[in-house]
């Protein structure tokens, strides 16, 4: 998965992480000076026993339980105490073929050269330069990877390392590529995780779209103590103007054995499955399917007088669909205009794409949300042109954190 860097901009000790935030993002418009949000990000922390170096290899399984568009995911480190690495997975990443989608990345700063063809050199805005390897990856959500970084060779100028990605669910081992890091290179140091909203600027801290992973103990080659867990998780950092969590999960069984798993909760959770009706601030009406266009696709959306019935209840889904009680359908971007304002919200059915992936944003069941299309970034807005009838058209717009784009949620 290619990763987006973004820029460091705090110390070290924070910087490792802030790696993630440090790349820049190749094509991508720089984050410096731009909003805070438009930067949420959140560290893990471990103890090892015994500290400091860990050895020629890192391994550590990795679940998204929500995905999010522009967030990664990802394990870092320093090599020697030196130039800082990572992998992980990425949404909306920028890989070396000018394509963009879910990626697997692997980068290391200082690095000289690389093997693999989808690699090559990558600028880091903090100033440093090196090499990064950017793979096409589909996510899947509840799915175990495992993550492992390991010492291939040792030559006169360096070491060449490597990074791996196994999906547990299929066994399915893939390469993402090679960097060579110029002298010794030889042991791994200065763990720890971060997950990174990278995305466009969003109207608060509240609208950063909201993901769940979860992160187990890390693994390593301790030498003569044997390639074991070595850590217990320490803490958890929650940057300036984000909003989240991270807690202690329990345990978790995966391709590593019986372990402990931490949870990093990034934007505001809102509901994340059930049956809910929703009800718009501004008009008190609720999200309706048009019976009229029920059993086609698309079936129009619309605000109507709430009523109970089977067309206003919505089943949310951890995968990130929003799906109508009645026909079974997913909630869905028109594709034909998705890239402007006005795109109409629909039913269609459910197909896996990303014009039906939705995050919701806001506190718990029964406050005020907001719903942020994965596609677009754009919120779901009643037309304030027909707000006041029946049959109010809902279509995505620039969130604003008007009245028209907040959506109350009620159990049905």
């Amino acid at each position: 998965m290619t990763h987006t860097p973004v820029l460091a901009r705090r110390s070290w000790s924070a910087v490792l992480l802030t790696v993630a935030v440090a790349l820049l993002v190749v094509g991508s418009p720089s984050v410096a000076g731009a909003a805070q949000q438009q930067n949420a990000y959140m560290y893990t922390y471990w103890n090892w026993s015994p500290a400091g170096s860990f050895g020629q290899n890192l391994d550590q399984e990795l679940s998204i339980g929500r995905k999010a568009s522009s967030t990664y995911w990802a394990m870092t480190w320093r090599l020697d105490n030196s130039n800082p690495g990572y992998m992980g997975l990425q949404t909306n990443g920028n890989r070396f073929d000018n394509t963009v989608g879910e990626t697997a990345i692997f980068s290391e700063w200082g690095s000289d050269s690389f093997r693999g063809p989808s690699c090559g050199r990558f600028p880091y805005e903090s100033g440093g330069t090196g090499y990064s390897c950017r793979l096409p990856y589909t996510i899947k959500v509840g799915a175990w990877y495992r993550l492992r970084t390991w010492k291939v060779s040792q030559d006169g100028t360096g070491a060449w390392w490597g990074a791996w990605i196994l999906d547990e669910s299929t066994g399915t081992d893939t390469q993402i590529g090679q960097l060579h890091i110029p002298g010794a290179g030889t042991t791994i140091s200065q763990h720890m995780n971060f997950s990174e909203y990278f995305g466009t600027s969003v109207a608060s801290p509240n609208a950063v779209p909201a993901s769940t992973a979860y992160w187990t103990q890390p693994v390593a080659d301790l030498g003569a103590a044997g390639y074991r867990y070595a850590s217990t998780y320490a803490y958890g950092v929650i940057g300036p103007g984000t909003v989240g969590s991270v807690t202690p999960y329990g345990t978790v069984q995966t391709g590593l054995g019986t372990t402990n798993a931490i949870r990093v909760q990034q934007g505001s959770e809102g509901p994340s499955s059930g049956t809910f009706v929703w009800k718009s601030l501004k008009n008190g009406r609720c999200v309706d399917a048009d019976l009229n266009t029920i059993n086609v696709d698309p079936t129009r959306v619309q605000l109507w007088d709430c009523n109970n019935q089977a067309q206003q209840n919505w089943v949310v889904r951890s995968d990130g669909t929003i799906r109508s009680s009645k026909n079974g359908k997913c909630l869905d971007a028109d594709l034909n205009t998705i890239n402007t304002n006005g795109t109409r919200v629909q039913l269609w059915a459910c197909n896996g794409s990303r014009q039906q992936q939705w995050a919701i944003t806001g506190g718990a069941t029964g406050s005020s949300h907001q719903l942020v299309s994965q596609y677009s970034n754009r919120c779901v807005d009643a037309d304030l042109n027909t707000i006041q009838n029946n049959g109010t058209k809902i279509q995505l717009w620039d969130c604003n954190g008007q009245p028209q784009q907040g959506w109350q949620t009620l159990y049905f």
